[in-house]
Parts: C-alpha cells; structure tokens; sequence
C-alpha cells in the first residue's frame, strides 16, 4: 500500500491550513487563547524568517529542552518550512544525560526554556557555547536578565516564505531520544511522509476528522505529544488544547478544562487513568464524559482491572492500540467492535504483522511468538543504537522485542521480549540503570527489573550485592541514588542480596528477579 506514505507532504500540509484556515487548530489551556490554522501559519512564518535570520539552513539541526507550551508547536513548524531538524529533549532528563543527546545531535541552535535553564545549572558552560537561546513560554513572567518571548521576538520578523517550503517527503525532520534495552538514549529519526501519512490511516481507521479535538497532555519532547496529539489532528484538519503533562497542576481540573474548551477525544496512558481514578467522585462527571467522542489508551502496559474500573466509573470506553516509536501505529481497537483481553486490536490497512520463532520463521495463528511488523512507515534509523537495537531492523521487517499471537487478523500481545522498563510512558533502559547504581562505591553489583505498577503501569526495582565488609541500609542507597539518577529512573523497591538468581545458561534470571518483589 505505497500510497499510505505522502508523496508531496508539503502540499499535502498546505492544503490542510488552505481548507481549515478559519478554523481552530490549538487553544492554549493557560491564556485560553484559540489560534485559527491561518494565524497559527502567519506565526509559525514569522519564526521560519526569524530561524532563518540566525543563519539556519536547510539541514541543520536545532534542539529545543521546553516543557509543553504553545511555543512549542509554533516552532517546529517553523524549523521544519526552513528544512531544519528538530530534536526535543525531556528536560527531566540527568545533565549527563542531556550532555550526550546534544552530542549525539550537533545542533547549530539550542533553545531552552527558562525553567530549563534554571534546572540544568551544571551545564550552563554547555548552552554558553551553543549560544542558546533561553525563552520564558507565555503562561511566565519573563525574566529579562535571562530570557525572551519568543513570539513576542518573531513579531518584528516579515513573513516572507511559503509554509513547509522546505520540507522534503523523506527528510528527518524529527529525531526523538528513546531508552533502548541495552543503552543510553539513543536517537529515532522519522519522515514527514511516513508520519502523517501513518496518523492519515490511523484517523481513517479510528474514524477521527475535523471535528475531534485533543488534549494535548503528553510531553512533546516525545513521540506521543508530537506524533498522537499535535500532528495527527492536524492532518486531518482537527484541533487540540496544548497543556502540561497531567499531574499537581491541572489533575484536579482535568475534567472541568474537558468541558470549557469542548474537547471531545482523549488520549491516555495508564498513569492518567490512575491519576484520574484518584480523584473524588464530581456530579457533572458523567455529563461530560457522554460528549467524549472517543478515548485512547496506549504507552505502557494496561492493567485490564484498571481498565474496567475506570470504563465503569467514568461510563466512558478505553480503546487500546499498539505501536511503538520505530514503527508508529501498528492496530487499534476500531469503533464499534468488541474486543478480549490482551487484544491490540485489528492491523491497520498497509500494515503487515506476523508471529515468529527465535530462529525467524512464521508462526501458525494462536501461536505464541515475537510481534514482527513490516510497514511503509517505518522510522528513517537509529542513531547511536546498539547492535542489539540494530539488530531488530531486517531486510523484510522489524523485530518489535513484543510477544504475542494473531487470531482472526487481531494481534494479541502477552508480554516483551526485550528487557526494557516502560514507566508512565517512558523507555527506560534496566543496563543505564544499573551502570549508574554500580557507580555507588560500596555496590558489588546490581540488577534492574520493571514491576507492576499500577500508577504507572510499571515501576523501576533494583536487587543490589553490597561489597564485602559494607553496611549500607536500603534507605542510604536511595538517597545516594537520588543524587545521579532522574526521579523516573530510580529504583523505588530494593531488596539487598547475597547472590542473584541464575538461569541454565548462567545468566542473570530476571523472571526470578521479578517474583522477589511479588512476596
């Protein structure tokens, strides 16, 4: 199905600003301002000329470290009319951490939120030698010692160039950072025509249009923020409401926003849904859930209990979907049809999955093996991945690291293959880890599992060999964790152990690790 990927995206992206230029596109949840996609375009070219006015060429790279705002959609559009690759960075991210994403990226411009900045104290000298630029978002008070506006700057800027006039089909125009199994971050870089034309089909699917409006809560210095809930309604005319990932700040009002700003679609990960059972019972509740048109449910491991409690509290269907960042959407749980559980959903259009066995060879239906999918929108490549990861990429398909089976055209996934935590939502890699623990000078060794979580889907557990002699408690060690790791990367149990558990091969049995945390 080559036509699923665009063949002039350009074109395609201009047409969509030329039909729904009157409509809305993105309402910022802070100002409650709505931006029309002909004043998002006017803006969006204000800062293509003002890119270009800082010498960026078709090419380049710029990285942008910014929690959500509405700054944020804004400039990528800008950097991608002018042909320039973007790389958001999560600013939760360690220094060290940050240090080598930016490495890896060679930018020729870095943009940094105020409060970025201000976090990432170490490496000031870092952003000095970038001459980055620092930006307050509109909803801060802008310290002009520090920072900028950044619209406020693009304004004396004249719009001079065409919208995506530079934007070329197979060019990777977006790189995301993402926890392998084995590493440190490494980088995925993706396509306009494969992207949009991947959320095109998706929304074909999944019966979404004009009509549907997102709310933005993901943090877009991943996928899901940039792929789910900016550019996916965008490609199809629709519109969303850009926020800060849910938590402290807007948990409590979540529902109260779904209502004043009409959002009707919903795309959640399984510690929203938590966050949300969490909260007290509101009378209006179910009036405003009966206007949802439909709500997503993807990113981590989904606890089928968490699932039914929150569809029977809030009378609202979750549909479940599966993809992964290499691949995009690879099924989704379609309107209208009912589903068992495990069950991913039907393969999209274009999309080919089979079950293999270790040794590659394709697997009868209902049996169990590893999730194998080929499909025309597939990511561009990695950068600074590890054997292991390339070697997932073969001449006929990718190799997800899921298990699972096919029945009926429906793909049912039962567990992951590779060794990698996904937490909220969030990659995280069990080998980082355990090189940051191992650093710990009274630590022999250490193992890093993912456990049920059922905030978070899953959660970061360490089973740690103190050095001979050592008397270190439970308590010190995370502490002393707390200070090198990110908060989503450190481990929240830990048990002390004389020896790990061994498997035939004399490998490390992480299955066994597993079931210590369960006692």
């Amino acid at each position: 199905m080559k036509n699923a990927v665009i063949s002039n995206v350009a074109e395609e992206l201009r047409g969509i600003f030329k039909r729904f230029a009157n409509r809305t596109l993105m309402i910022d949840r802070y100002s409650g301002r709505e931006y029309s996609y002909a004043e998002f375009q006017s803006i969006s070219l204000q800062g293509a000329v003002y890119l270009k006015k800082l010498q960026l060429c078709k090419g380049d790279t710029i990285v942008v470290i910014c929690e959500n705002c509405f700054e944020l959609p804004l400039l990528f559009v800008a950097a991608w009319t002018v042909g320039v690759k973007v790389v958001p960075i999560n600013a939760d991210l360690s220094a060290a951490q940050i240090t080598d994403i930016i490495a890896s990226a060679d930018p020729k411009a870095c943009f940094v939120s105020q409060n970025a900045y201000t976090s990432l104290n170490t490496i000031h000298e870092l952003f000095e030698s970038l001459a980055a630029i620092v930006f307050a978002p509109e909803y801060m008070e802008v310290d002009e010692k520090s920072s900028i506006s950044l619209t406020s700057i693009w304004q004396e800027y004249q719009e001079s160039l065409n919208l995506f006039e530079d934007l070329e089909d197979d060019f990777s125009f977006l790189r995301i950072y993402t926890s392998g199994s084995t590493a440190a971050p490494k980088g995925i870089d993706v396509s306009p025509s494969r992207l949009i034309g991947n959320e095109q089909l998706f929304c074909k699917a999944m019966q979404i249009d004009k009509d549907n409006r997102f709310y933005n809560l993901l943090p877009m210095s991943y996928l899901g923020g940039v792929h789910n809930l900016f550019l996916l309604p965008m490609s199809v005319g629709g519109s969303f409401v850009i926020d800060q990932p849910l938590g402290p700040t807007n948990v409590f009002g979540f529902w109260d926003y779904v209502k004043d700003f009409d959002i009707n679609t919903l795309w959640f990960s399984p510690t929203m849904l938590s966050m949300l059972m969490a909260l007290r019972d509101d009378d209006n509740i179910l009036e405003i859930t009966q206007n949802i048109k439909l709500a997503l449910v993807c990113m981590a491991p989904l606890s089928q209990i968490t699932k039914s409690e929150f569809e029977q509290r809030f009378q609202c269907e979750l549909r479940e979907n599966f993809a992964l960042s290499e691949t995009t959407f690879i099924t989704s749980q379609l309107p209208g049809v009912i589903y068992d559980e495990n069950c991913k959903g039907d393969v999209l259009a274009g999309v080919q999955v089979e079950i293999i066995d270790p040794n590659g060879q394709s697997l009868d239906e209902k049996q169990e093996g590893e999730v194998f999918v080929n499909t025309p929108f597939l990511m561009k490549g990695y950068i600074n991945a590890k054997k292991t990861d390339l070697d997932a990429i073969t001449p006929t398909g990718f190799k997800t690291g899921d298990l699972g089976y096919l029945d009926g055209g429906k793909l049912y996934v039962v567990g992951r293959e590779k060794d990698l935590i996904i937490r909220g939502g969030l990659n995280i890699s069990p080998a980082l880890v355990e090189s940051e623990v191992a650093k710990l000078p009274y630590i022999q060794a250490a193992s890093v599992v993912g456990i049920e979580n059922k905030y978070y889907g899953e959660e970061v557990a360490a089973v740690i060999i103190l050095r001979k002699g050592q008397n270190v408690t439970v308590e010190q060690i995370e502490d002393d964790l707390g200070k090198i790791l990110p908060v989503f990367q450190s481990p929240k149990s830990i048990l002390l152990v004389s020896e790990f558990p061994l498997g035939l091969t004399g490998k490390i049995d992480k299955k066994q690790i597993r079931k210590m945390f369960e006692t």
